[in-house]
């Protein structure tokens, strides 16, 4: 039913030569085109293998990270760009806007391993900062599981490691990398 109603809308769409869509790509929303590459980017590093040495008695931020093997982004640009592509069609565009954006992030986060991209989620939600305290209570995880989440993710380029001042002592935190600010404004 569902490949029934997406083909009437391929055939009713108003852009079409012998009963196929003509593409305009000279209508395509540039900053959208733009974020469609940077969030291929950030899936290699989502879902980059980090591999790992030396950890036995390791925990927390001291956890024996090696050089991640960062996916190349070329691939999951195309398929982010033909879906955005279909998600137009499916709102009888024959060129992206912005609106097409939405299904492309979602496609994103749900690609890398959950406990990465629900981390990721939690520091977008928080305005880009995250305190070890806070990952702790919200992703219910311990200190020592915290810290070498932000570890992780400080060795995907995802985020940096920073300290957030206190009223009685400063804690250790995360906060998004600029490139990947724009999130914040999804």
């Amino acid at each position: 039913q569902y490949a029934k109603s997406f083909w009437e809308c391929v055939k009713q769409n108003p852009s079409q030569n012998n009963e196929k869509i003509v593409w305009d790509a000279s209508h395509d929303d540039l900053d959208t085109l733009r974020k469609i590459i940077m969030l291929a980017q950030l899936v290699g590093c989502l879902r980059a293998y980090l591999p790992t040495s030396n950890t036995e008695g390791t925990s927390g931020s001291n956890y024996g990270y090696e050089k991640p093997i960062v996916e190349d982004a070329e691939r999951a640009s195309h398929s982010f760009y033909n879906l955005a592509r279909g998600h137009a069609v499916l709102d009888g565009m024959n060129y992206i806007t912005k609106q097409d954006l939405d299904v492309i992030i979602d496609v994103a986060f749900s690609s890398g391993p959950r406990d990465r991209s629900e981390l990721l989620k939690l520091l977008i939600k928080n305005k880009g900062i995250l305190s070890t305290l806070e990952i702790t209570e919200n992703l219910m995880v311990t200190k020592s599981t915290a810290l070498r989440k932000m570890e992780e993710l400080k060795m995907l380029g995802l985020v940096k490691l920073i300290t957030i001042p206190g009223t009685t002592k400063s804690h250790s935190g995360i906060k998004l990398q600029e490139e990947f600010e724009w999130l914040l404004e999804q």
